[in-house]
């Protein structure tokens, strides 16, 4: 929701992640099961995409909960094998390609949309995201030997950008200018009616009616031309 007047932002309701690419910095360990042997472990090219099944998650204030939004684990390989006792027992190769891991995060984030400049037809705005990446993986449960590898990983995913929205309600084609593309839009749906609880009528500009009208033509015509070189 923004300002009518300001364009500042009121509100942010929802929060959607959509691909993105998160880099893992490759891995590698060994426990030592004395006298039983060791067990060593590494993940090499590991990577992983942020997706948000459908609904978009909540967002109160400038915080949201991160439990709706997943981050699959879907490039690179963990390999880990046993010493000693322990040769056969473990004995784990995952390619996250193959078979990727989906994990969520059990706490909150932040989102922050500040109005950075305007002009008569664009509000351009600051966007800063910060998504705790606390996961847990487990890799092996192994109850008969009493062996249980789980993998971790702390960290948080910081993003910073920059988008332009258009303040002009009539541009109904997408490219931020009124002009006859627009026009055509509108008498497509000229006197054309639909249940105002769910409109599907972009041309409906004058309010929660569901009726392109005379009213929507003036709309469109108080923005005439505007956004046009």
């Amino acid at each position: 929701a923004f300002d009518p007047v300001t364009q500042q932002v009121q509100a942010v309701t929802g929060l959607e992640f959509d691909g993105g690419r998160i880099a893992l910095t490759d891995i590698s360990f060994v426990l030592n099961y004395f006298p039983l042997g060791t067990v060593a472990a590494s993940g090499t090219g590991m990577a992983a995409t942020v997706d948000t099944p459908a609904p978009p998650g909540p967002v109160t204030g400038d915080s949201f909960p991160t439990d709706p939004h997943e981050v699959i684990f879907n490039e690179g390989s963990i390999h880990a094998y046993g010493t000693g006792l322990l040769t056969g027992v473990v004995d784990i190769d995952f390619d996250l390609a193959q078979d990727p891991a989906t994990v969520t995060s059990q706490t909150d984030g932040t989102i922050q949309l500040t109005l950075l400049s305007q002009t008569a037809t664009t509000a351009a705005y600051t966007a800063h995201l910060i998504l705790p990446a606390n996961f847990e993986m487990v890799l092996l449960d192994d109850p008969e030997n009493q062996i249980l590898i789980e993998m971790y990983t702390v960290g948080t995913i910081r993003a910073t950008g920059q988008y332009t929205r258009c303040l002009l309600e009539a541009d109904l084609t997408g490219d931020c200018r009124v002009d006859l593309a627009d026009l055509d839009v509108l008498a497509g749906q000229w006197l054309a009616a639909g249940e105002p609880a769910d409109c599907p009528l972009t041309a409906d500009l004058s309010g929660d009616d569901c009726l392109v009208d005379l009213r929507d033509f003036a709309v469109l015509a108080g923005q005439w031309l505007a956004g046009v070189p």
